[in-house]
């Protein structure tokens, strides 16, 4: 039986090298559900077009480091919020050391509504013969500066192929405000990408040397990273005490009641899994480090202490044997 004062520091190490971040798939789900005006973007906000002091209460997405790009676009974070009708998306990007970038086809934001990587645009990986793409997500839409465009198919999912659908006001029904240009922020109609309930995306910066993807893994294929959004109020799991992030808060449940018997379900006793028999072991713990630093952070994070880090060495090293 897993005995934690027994735990050495060398496991500690695995999960530090090829932790949770390591692992292929959605990295983070935001649910931001926001009232309709309380986000009023570029020409629907008469008082100031510029402004973006509403997305003060919306959470970011983890933020990419910037410098790993050209210098024309280096995307740094994004903010999604949503309302009845309407999607809203607010992107971040490093200061240009180049002539300002106005939005347009260098700024894609690929989106994958079924979440289903077998349908969608993969992108081209070089080889006609292959079907295996470089992207993370099958991207049904791509916003592409101020237009929505539908995937029109293509041999392998690879060829860049798309219909536009929608374009910016007056024309079209996208608005959106791009000063400064490290700013950028738009509206997008849910209806256009047909109301889905939840999707996965990455963004794309197209530049001339070195490309910005966003999360940095989103070009690695099946075994890259993306995030999640969804309209829906989901549970997140490994979320044990239900503030949204999963952490040394959640770890700390587990570690309390580590081999004890408690009520099949209680998630506040450390009953992660729910496996119907309410004891607290490695199965909960691998929930809690298979979810790590998933949600929102709302407060500065907590170290973990000496014999957390060696009980969450030793559980991220039988997470990652089991999906070996």
């Amino acid at each position: 039986m897993l005995n934690p004062s027994r735990l050495t520091a060398s496991l500690v190490l695995a999960i530090g090298v090829a932790g949770p971040s390591a692992l292929a798939g959605s990295l983070e789900t935001q649910n931001n559900p926001v009232n309709p005006g309380d986000i009023l973007i570029g020409q629907l906000d008469a008082t100031n077009p510029n402004d973006r002091s509403d997305w003060i209460p919306i959470p970011s997405y983890q933020a990419d480091p910037s410098g790993d790009a050209s210098v024309e676009l280096d995307f740094t974070g994004i903010q999604i919020a949503h309302d009845a009708t309407n999607f809203y998306i607010h992107q971040l990007l490093a200061p240009s050391a180049a002539p300002p970038q106005f939005f347009g086809f260098r700024h894609n934001l690929f989106i994958d509504v079924d979440q289903d990587r077998s349908t969608g645009f993969i992108g081209d990986d070089g080889d006609p013969a292959a079907t295996t793409g470089f992207l993370s997500i099958g991207a049904d839409f791509l916003m592409q500066g101020t237009s929505l465009f539908s995937f029109a198919g293509g041999a392998n999912q690879e060829a860049f192929s798309w219909a536009q659908i929608d374009q910016a006001f007056p024309f079209g029904n996208i608005a959106w405000d791009d000063f400064p240009n490290e700013d950028i922020e738009t509206l997008i109609p849910a209806a256009a990408m047909g109301n889905p309930t939840a999707f996965d995306f990455v963004i794309n910066g197209s530049n001339t040397v070195l490309e910005d993807y966003y999360p940095d893994l989103a070009s690695a294929g099946v075994t890259g990273d993306y995030f999640t959004y969804s309209t829906v109020a989901v549970s997140l799991d490994g979320d044990l005490d239900g503030d949204g992030f999963v952490g040394i808060a959640d770890l700390n449940r587990v570690l309390g009641n580590w081999n004890q018997t408690v009520t099949p379900g209680d998630l506040l006793a450390g009953d992660a899994q729910d496996d119907g028999t309410g004891f607290i072991g490695i199965a909960d713990l691998n929930v809690v480090l298979g979810n790590w630093n998933a949600g929102s952070q709302s407060a500065p994070g907590v170290v973990p202490e000496p014999a957390s880090l060696a009980l969450l060495g030793l559980g991220g090293a039988a997470l990652l044997r089991r999906r070996a």
